[in-house]
C-alpha cells in the first residue's frame, strides 16, 4: 500500500468545496447553536472558494486512488512559524 499527498487541482477543489462548507455549517450548528440557515451562510462567507496565501490543500491517495483531503495553513508570527491543520477528511473504506 502506497500513501501519498498531492496538491489538489482546481476542478477537484471546486467539487470538494460544497462538502467542506456543509461540514463546517454542521459544526457551527453543533458547537455554537446557530440555526442551520445562519450556519450555512456563515460557512459560505468563511470558506468562499478563494485559497488564501499560505494555505495548501492536498488530496490523500492510497495506491493512486483519492481517499481524502488535508487542508493546511502556515503562518509566521513574532516567535516562530506555525503549521495548522484546518481540515482532514478520509473516506470510509
Amino acid at each position: 500500500m502506497t500513501l501519498q499527498l498531492r496538491p489538489i487541482e482546481d476542478g477537484e477543489f471546486a467539487a470538494w468545496l460544497p462538502r467542506l462548507q456543509e461540514e463546517y455549517a454542521h459544526d457551527l450548528v453543533r458547537d455554537y447553536g446557530m440555526s442551520a440557515e445562519k450556519a450555512r451562510a456563515q460557512a459560505v462567507a468563511d470558506i468562499d472558494g478563494d485559497r488564501p496565501p499560505g494555505h495548501s490543500v492536498f488530496v490523500i491517495e492510497v495506491d493512486g486512488e483519492p481517499v481524502g483531503h488535508l487542508w493546511l495553513s502556515e503562518r509566521r508570527d513574532a516567535y516562530e512559524p506555525t503549521l495548522s491543520v484546518y481540515d482532514i477528511d478520509v473516506d470510509e473504506p
